[in-house]
């Protein structure tokens, strides 16, 4: 049984997770001319290949 805090926990680890998510696709889109030109390049999955790995990878362009 996971307990109330517990649950807190995970709900505010997978919120700051996703905030990173975001934050990373921004400033990775920003770099590189804005979310409007990442979005009509195609470089999308780039963008967000660099905060799911946690920098491993990602825009090298």
């Amino acid at each position: 049984m996971i307990t109330r805090a517990s649950r807190f926990f995970f709900a505010a680890a997978a919120i700051g997770y996703l905030s990173a998510l975001l934050y990373g696709f921004l400033t990775g889109a920003s770099d590189h001319g804005g979310v409007t030109v990442v979005f009509t390049d195609g470089g999308v999955v780039d963008s967000v290949i660099g905060p799911l790995t946690f920098g491993w990878k990602g825009l090298g362009r």
